[in-house]
């Protein structure tokens, strides 16, 4: 009941308006429109580079609806239901493998889906997302000794994401130890051996279309040497925030990339810190004995997730980034631990108050109890999260018209811009953009560089004086748009985070600006097609051309639009 109503409200706001968009979502799904219509977004970088790392599952998923008649786009604000109900189900079921009490998997389960909501995980519907569900079926399945089905859960979690397949791999692994007589052994049970050789071949088959992390259409990832000397893995800055040598402490433990990711909230999740402790109290804690040997798994999956941290961090980046071996576990680890300690915090309270009182006082008194621990357990999210709970990452498009100007234009149209609306453009739009901050993801350099020169060679022709550079740029990676912001020939405009990147480059644009005025600044009114806002669209042919040449293409425009074209002139 409580996942479903979380989801119903994520559909409220998802469907809020026409240009409603989770942020992570956007990056992943945009260039599956491809899926619905093939001629979309053409001979587009950003869409071939996004489509190679995709993991196969995922796309399969996306591509099989998609053939079924629901889009991608719409798919992906359906899909966090079912992944928030299959989570739900396969969480209450494990959790009633380690302590059989109904109430106590309620709550952990509960405590788990009000996390899921105040993150941008379940939301998103990207290959993340998918981790919760195959996980915890996992988990499930292991303790209940289906061991077919937990490899399959384990190959499905391979196909979406792999980072946590191989802890999964890790906790067959360490099962295989155990503390016997005061001593460390191994199992002497050969199906734990079977197990764990199925479990390997498995996520090596699953791993192939992979090309072995990293060996794939663009090339190997970004080597540590390469990271280093890159602007874009500098914290707090950098694109992708990631050495931190000022603070040793966000790089190990806050880092949303290279830390261990530990997240207590809501915060009454931190009462899964006790449960090491209350292990040892059992005539205090009764509860504790009524647990079963399946709880070892909890310090298991820990185990084999910050094992894989340390191994990702030792041979970075070749096993991507270590915060997506531990940030998902420990989430799941951390909530798990909550539900069980604060139940048995409770039920060890209610038998001492049964000893002490009886009648009504007792009744009066447990009451009293259950609502104080109810009040904050249930309505916490609405009360202290609001506007924040399941709309984590929800973005809206801010210029309807702007997108509405550019699905008029052709499918293969391509828009050069330094502004943040190139975020937006490719799946409100569908529309090509040169570059994107959103889209500029630097792991591969392959890929990257082409992206890095792309944006130099933009902000040059943008700033530049010169109306033979323009014209190059133009003619170089055929534009047909320009969207410009009116602000963006103030100076303070280069000041941008993702823009700050890209020096010397904006460091000479600013030189550029205090000396002459910028052949787009004078041929703005000239060439505009569009306007809304502090938003101009110039016609790129336009642009760098002499004044009566301008006006031509200005005409030019406008038989265009006669023709279909849809542009727009203004005066």
């Amino acid at each position: 009941m409580f996942a479903f109503g979380y989801s119903l409200i994520w559909l409220k706001a998802a469907f809020a308006g026409k240009y409603v968009m989770q942020s992570d979502a956007s990056m992943y799904v945009f260039w599956m429109q491809r899926f619905v219509d093939p001629t979309l977004l053409p001979h587009d970088l950003n869409v071939a580079y996004h489509e190679s790392i995709s993991p196969a599952g995922y796309t399969a998923l996306y591509k099989g609806l998609a053939s079924l008649g629901v889009a991608p786009l719409l798919a992906n604000k359906l899909l966090p239901i079912a992944l928030t109900l299959a989570t739900t189900v396969y969480c209450f079921r494990f959790c009633l493998q380690l302590l059989p009490v109904p109430a106590v998997a309620f709550v952990s389960t509960l405590l788990f889906n009000q996390h899921l909501w105040l993150t941008d995980d379940v939301n998103s519907a990207t290959p993340r997302s998918f981790v919760y569900p195959f996980f915890f079926a996992f988990l499930y399945y292991l303790c209940r000794g289906a061991n077919i089905w937990a490899i399959v859960a384990l190959g499905l979690m391979g196909l979406f994401y792999p980072a946590l397949m191989f802890v999964a791999v890790g906790v067959l692994a360490v099962r295989l130890m155990g503390w016997s007589k005061g001593r460390l052994r191994l199992s002497t049970q050969r199906r734990d051996y079977v197990l764990l050789g199925a479990a390997i071949v498995v996520a090596g088959v699953v791993l192939i279309p992979f090309g072995l992390l990293g060996k794939a259409e663009f090339g190997s990832l970004v080597s540590l040497v390469q990271a280093r000397a890159m602007p874009e893995f500098q914290a707090p800055f950098g694109r992708i925030s990631f050495f931190n040598d000022r603070d040793p402490w966000n790089f190990w433990f806050d880092g949303i990339h290279s830390g261990l990711g530990l997240s207590l909230n809501p915060v009454i999740v931190s009462v899964g810190l006790l449960l090491p402790f209350l292990w040892f109290f059992p005539r205090r804690f009764p509860l504790v004995k009524q647990c079963r040997p399946d709880l070892v798994l909890l310090p298991q999956m820990l185990v084999s997730a910050i094992a894989f941290f340390l191994a990702a961090h030792a041979v970075l980046f070749r096993l991507f980034l270590p915060s997506r071996y531990t940030m998902h576990t420990l989430r799941m680890v951390v909530a798990i631990a909550g539900g069980l300690a604060l139940c048995i915090l409770i039920d060890a309270a209610v038998r001492a108050y049964q000893k002490r009182w009886q009648g009504r006082q007792a009744r009066f008194i447990g009451w009293s109890l259950a609502t104080l621990v109810a009040i904050p357990l249930v309505f916490y999210p609405q009360i202290f999260w609001h506007k924040h709970f399941t709309r984590a990452g929800l973005v809206t498009g801010k210029v309807p018209t702007l997108y509405e100007f550019f699905q008029q234009q052709p499918k293969d149209s391509l828009i050069a811009t330094l502004s943040g609306e190139a975020d937006n453009l490719p799946v409100f739009a569908q529309r090509s953009v040169l570059v994107s901050g959103k889209y500029a993801i630097p792991y591969h350099p392959a890929y990257y560089n082409q992206i890095r020169q792309r944006v130099i060679d933009l902000i040059h022709a943008q700033y530049s004086p010169d109306a033979a550079t323009v014209r190059a740029f133009v003619q170089q990676y055929g534009i047909d748009f320009w969207l410009l912001e009116r602000s963006a020939f103030n100076p303070d405009y280069l000041n941008s985070r993702w823009l700050s990147l890209f020096e010397p480059a904006t460091t000479e644009a600013r030189s550029q600006l205090a000396t002459r005025s910028p052949v787009l600044a004078q041929a703005m009114e000239r060439c505009k097609v569009f306007e809304t806002g502090n938003l101009v669209v110039l016609q790129a042919a336009c642009v760098g051309r002499e004044k009566a040449e301008g006006r031509g293409q200005r005409a030019e425009g406008l038989e265009m639009r006669d023709e279909g074209w849809g542009l727009k002139a203004k005066g």
